[in-house]
This record gives structure tokens, C-alpha cells and sequence, in this order.
């Protein structure tokens, strides 16, 4: 949502940069697989954490002027093509970083999990890995909604006003498809594009 009101992305470019975060991912899962059979989980789940949490404060700097806050860059131009200004390159540089490190800190986790927990309790541990998961998967979105509704920044989450009736029929809608087993959990592009269709900007 930032990057299509930031760049005015369509469809074709959200959907391009969903499968390049994708693909990074998987990337990153091998080599992160790879590396925690050498170093193993922990310092891999530590290096993934440092990596997404730098990424992500890099993604939050970038804005159509400005790149790291303060280096001014040239906008990009309507019918340049895809990811050609400096901006949108560097936020496609660094969703693919964040991809790369989500990956193995998806999946080492859960190898950390093996390593650490009592063998005679693995099925207890990894119920309550992915109990605490989903107890706590409302606080990102709560977060993301309650300061972007303090700073009025979609830097900060999405801009869409409370008493707008588009937002509620996108969470019935979200609700629905979730109690049907659609899950929106690491699947960004394909929440945006929901997200983009029920509030008309698809």
C-alpha cells in the first residue's frame, strides 16, 4: 500500500515486486537452511533479525523525493517504465532484502525450536510456537492502524479514514476468506491487491 501511494504503482508493478520478494524468500530460506546446518539456527535467526530489522527501517526512509531521509532524488515519470527512478529502486532493492531475510528467519526458527525444546515435549513447544503466533498476530495491524491514525502518515500504515465504509467491507471480506482457509500471513502483494480492490483503487 505505501509503495502504490508513494510511486502510484498498478497492479503489473505490485505484482512484480510480490514475486521478486517471493523468489527472494526462497532464496534466502536455502541459504539460511545452508548456514544453519554450519553456524547454526540461533546465529542465523540473529543475523536474519538484524538484517530485516535494518531493511525495513531503509524501506521506511524512502519517499519520492528521498532516499535514506535526507538524499534527494529525482521523482519517477509517468510511462518511464518499471522501477527506472532511484527511489524505486532502492525500495525494490531493499523488499528483496527483506524477503531474503524473512525466509530463513521463517524457517530457522522452527530448527531452533527442534534444537531447544525437550524431546519428549517437541508437539507441546511447537503448539505453543504457533499458538503465541497467532495470539499475537493482531498487534502488528493494531500497531500499524493506531499510528497511522495519530501521525495521518502512510509511511507509518495505510491512510484510510475510520468511518470509511469501504475499510469495514474489507474486513468482512478478510474474515470471510480466512474462515473459508485463506491465510494473508507472509502473503503481502496478495492482501494489497484486496486491500487495493475493495477501496477502488484497482
Amino acid at each position: 500500500i505505501y509503495a502504490s501511494g508513494t510511486f502510484g504503482w498498478s497492479a503489473i508493478e505490485l505484482g512484480v515486486f510480490g514475486i521478486i520478494v517471493t523468489i527472494t524468500g526462497a532464496i534466502g530460506a536455502l541459504v539460511g537452511g545452508w548456514l544453519d546446518d554450519k553456524v547454526g539456527a540461533k546465529r542465523v535467526v540473529q543475523a536474519s533479525l538484524i538484517l530485516f530489522i535494518l531493511a525495513s527501517i531503509g524501506i521506511l526512509s524512502i519517499d519520492v523525493n528521498h532516499v535514506g531521509y535526507f538524499w534527494t532524488v529525482a521523482p519517477p515519470v509517468e510511462g518511464d517504465g518499471l522501477f527506472v527512478s532511484t527511489g524505486e529502486k532502492a525500495y525494490l532493492a531493499l523488499g528483496a532484502l527483506i524477503g531474503a531475510s524473512a525466509g530463513p528467519l521463517w524457517s530457522s526458527s522452527r530448527t531452533l525450536l527442534c534444537r531447544v525444546a525437550p524431546r519428549e515435549r517437541i508437539t507441546q513447544f511447537f503448539g505453543l510456537f504457533a499458538l503465541t503466533g497467532k495470539a499475537t498476530s493482531f498487534v502488528g495491524p493494531l500497531s500499524v492502524g493506531a499510528l497511522t491514525a495519530i501521525s495521518a502518515s502512510q509511511r507509518i500504515g495505510i491512510s484510510v479514514a475510520k468511518d470509511d465504509s469501504r475499510l469495514d467491507h474489507l474486513l468482512r471480506e478478510v474474515k470471510e476468506r480466512e474462515s473459508l482457509g485463506y491465510a494473508y500471513d507472509g502473503a503481502d502483494a496478495s492482501f494489497e491487491l484486496l486491500a487495493r480492490r475493495a477501496l477502488g483503487t484497482v
